[in-house]
């Protein structure tokens, strides 16, 4: 993108500056209590795969798509969710081994994969398939299953002859990060005959790894191109974080910011621009409000964003 999601997030002040304090403080702590050899990581791998199938595997995926089409609810069989799972590189296998055996001796030896589909479209062509995946890390502990894991968007493009797996990161690649990250359908976007897809990422520090004065969660809609076998990232657009620290000496702070995300559409129903009306408040009292304006620029299929 012209200017990225993360960059005008920083602009606006969402972030508690206290918190660089915090984080060199902790670090310290972990370094001393912890040397670099044993660490590991405490949430998956962010990390862009391009990944060729087998042709049997293509095969047998493309006979198992061919009738599925939207929002499928449906449970992959077996036979599909073993290739899918099998497909998995190394890296997130062994990223969801070392999350998990951060979480404690009750957890070690638990962690599991999973894969869902969050919706499968045609193509421009229709012996094409469009399949967006969330492979999911978790716990088997009962105590942990359903409330604690990490998720990474996946796109599996269905060709004729071929079939690939796209691994799409949604955050920079970050070992010591313990943000969790959980993915919603949100819905499909044209932007002048360019195909959209836009996903729901909400993230959080709420991690069975890791404790500390600071908490913060956050929402974003991310807008994903599919084409040629490619996934591109058009715009990320926050519409929601909140921060809070407890600090016995300088008194707690709670930062929130809310967005009002808005898509303006022609009278073809394409997407022209993405407009988020937002306002920030500290411990209740409001600090900042503004308007951010995404455009659709088609040349580059991306957003470019100005701040009004």
């Amino acid at each position: 993108m012209g200017k990225n999601g993360s960059s005008e997030a920083s602009r606006i002040g969402i972030s508690n500056p206290r918190r660089a304090v915090f984080i060199l403080m902790t670090a310290a702590m972990l370094l001393a209590a912890f040397p670099p050899v044993a660490m590991g990581r405490v949430n998956l791998p962010q990390i862009s795969k391009h990944i060729v199938m087998s042709e049997p595997d293509h095969a047998a995926l493309k006979k198992y798509f061919a009738s599925r089409r939207g929002d499928t609810k449906d449970i992959l069989s077996e036979d599909s969710e073993r290739i899918l799972l099998d497909m998995l590189p190394e890296e997130f296998r062994a990223g969801c081994q070392e999350m998990i055996l951060q979480w404690g001796t009750v957890a070690e030896g638990t962690e599991r994969f999973s894969v869902r589909v969050l919706f499968t479209t045609d193509a421009e062509k229709r012996d094409k398939k469009q399949v967006l995946l969330i492979y999911r890390c978790f716990s088997a502990y009962a105590g942990y299953r359903d409330e604690f894991y990490d998720e990474r968007l996946a796109v599996l493009f269905i060709d004729p002859d071929k079939s690939s797996l796209v691994l799409v990161p949604h955050a920079g690649n970050c070992a010591s990060c313990s943000d969790l990250s959980h993915i919603r359908f949100d819905q499909v976007l044209q932007c002048a005959a360019t195909p959209l897809v836009s996903l729901l990422i909400a993230t959080s520090n709420n991690n069975p790894c890791c404790d500390g004065p600071f908490r913060s969660n956050e929402e974003r809609i991310n807008y994903y191109v599919l084409q040629d076998s490619e996934v591109k990232l058009a715009a990320s657009v926050l519409r929601h974080r909140e921060e809070s620290e407890h600090d016995d000496l300088n008194g707690d702070m709670t930062t929130i910011y809310d967005a009002k995300i808005s898509e303006h559409r022609d009278r073809d129903g394409n997407v022209t621009h993405i407009g988020s009306r937002y306002s920030r408040s500290e411990n209740g009292e409001l600090r900042q409000t503004g308007e951010l304006t995404y455009v659709w620029n088609q040349e580059k299929k991306e957003f470019d964003w100005i701040e009004k």
